[in-house]
């Protein structure tokens, strides 16, 4: 069933379905969008997370409805945190949930973040150190909390094993990395962590078959080491030039300067997105087309039937309106989205877009001027702007020092995403 556990056999503990209501509920209120700014995101929800618990007594960091509403709730969020609070309540009368059990299923099951960042994201929820290691108690509770929130969801059919097993298997883990006896003592490094998702079938398994937008090809004109750490790290554009800024110090000093020139004018350029600027991406035309063939899509995709086994990919051959997307790419992204039941959003849609062009970095920015151009040319209903979720636009960026709280939560995880991406986590 956990870590460790053989996926042929305990196949039918686990219903690894996209399509579940309390997975797709999740997936509205936690990381809805391919953002560049999930680790801000991450960083005030593990912030909010330790303001009501600290992680070696998570059982206590408990929200009631109110609370839990004021948190996540509001305009067409209302539905969905209403199913997670019902679906996730500690206790029969559902008066509250558990923060580091919904969490961690968030950062679990997003179908938007890559496999190394939802492991960031539950290093710096279940670690107090700030290089994200957990010791044999943390990674036991971690595993604790993950699978007792899977059960509530439905996504593990059995109830969770006890504590003390999971600690056992978590010390038989250390046994097989590290070829000595451990004790519970002990603590696994972040990179040691990676390497347990890669190298266990069962969570290798399950922690891909909710990832979706993530998987996205890289654009042929587009490095794609430049992609790969942009887009899938979740961080700002600056994450990728830190990369190439790193790689160009064994050539002197042009190249870091260079680098780091590249960085100035990017930072410049996304804090002054414009419509001209929007347009160089994608002009009006283009993102009216482009939500014309997703209102296409999404409308096919209601009517086709209900999935039979939740293990095989669903078959999209139905829809049609798939072809009239002109970039092989983002078509395969979409029929790949799609074959694994998760709904396509308009947002990421347009996102891959632009991003298959591969003429600049598409950020949120760009997205808000893309949604009005298509509120203010489509002349859609209010049903339909909840529909599309166009009721409530992408806010608009904060100025410098508003997110000062949780600027340090956000250095840590950026930190472990900059580790994850070394040669050395990747030769581990």
């Amino acid at each position: 069933m956990g870590i460790g556990g053989s996926l042929e056999q305990c196949q039918a503990d686990w219903q690894c379905d996209p399509g579940l209501p309390g997975v797709q509920s999740l997936g509205q209120l936690f990381f809805s969008s391919s953002s560049s700014s999930h680790d801000a995101e991450a960083a005030a929800l593990v912030s909010f997370a330790h303001s009501c618990g600290v992680p070696d007594h998570y059982s206590e960091a408990l929200v009631d409805h109110q609370s839990w509403l004021a948190r996540v709730g509001g305009g067409a969020n209302d539905v969905a945190a209403a199913t997670v609070f019902n679906m996730m309540a500690t206790d029969a009368v559902a008066r509250g949930v558990n923060m580091y059990e919904v969490l961690s299923c968030a950062f679990f099951l997003s179908a938007h973040l890559p496999k190394y960042v939802k492991v960031a994201a539950l290093c710096a929820l279940w670690s107090s150190r700030d290089d994200g290691r957990l010791s044999v108690e943390s990674a036991g509770g971690l595993i604790c909390a993950l699978l007792l929130g899977l059960h509530r969801l439905a996504v593990l059919v059995p109830s969770p094993p006890p504590r003390e097993d999971i600690e056992n298997d978590v010390c038989r883990i250390l046994w097989v990395l590290r070829k000595n006896q451990p004790c519970r003592g002990d603590v696994l490094a972040f990179e040691e962590v990676l390497l347990i998702t890669e190298m266990d079938w069962s969570m290798c398994h399950i922690m891909g078959a909710f990832t979706g937008l993530a998987e996205m090809p890289a654009a042929p004109n587009v490095a794609a080491s430049d992609l790969a750490s942009e887009k899938a790290a979740g961080t700002h554009s600056d994450a990728g030039f830190k990369r190439a800024e790193a790689g160009n110090r064994g050539r002197g000093g042009a190249g870091a300067a260079r680098g780091s020139t590249r960085k100035s004018v990017a930072s410049s350029s996304v804090a002054r997105v414009t419509a001209t600027t929007a347009s160089s991406l994608l002009s009006r035309r283009e993102v009216l087309d482009a939500f014309d063939i997703f209102k296409a899509i999404h409308a096919e995709q209601t009517r086709l039937p209900p999935k039979v086994n939740v293990q095989q990919p669903r078959d999209v051959t139905a829809i049609r309106s798939l072809a009239k997307i002109k970039s092989s790419q983002v078509q395969l992204s979409v029929k790949r989205l799609l074959s694994k039941g998760q709904q396509l959003e308009l947002r990421g849609f347009l996102q891959m877009l632009a991003v298959s062009k591969g003429y600049a970095e598409c950020t949120d920015a760009h997205v808000r001027i893309f949604e009005s151009w298509i509120t203010e040319k489509a002349q859609l209903t209010d049903s339909e702007l909840i529909k599309y979720r166009l009721d409530k636009p992408l806010p608009p960026p904060q100025p410098p020092g508003a997110d000062a709280a949780h600027a340090a939560g956000r250095r840590r995880i950026q930190a472990l995403l900059r580790r994850a991406q070394q040669p050395e986590a990747q030769q581990w």
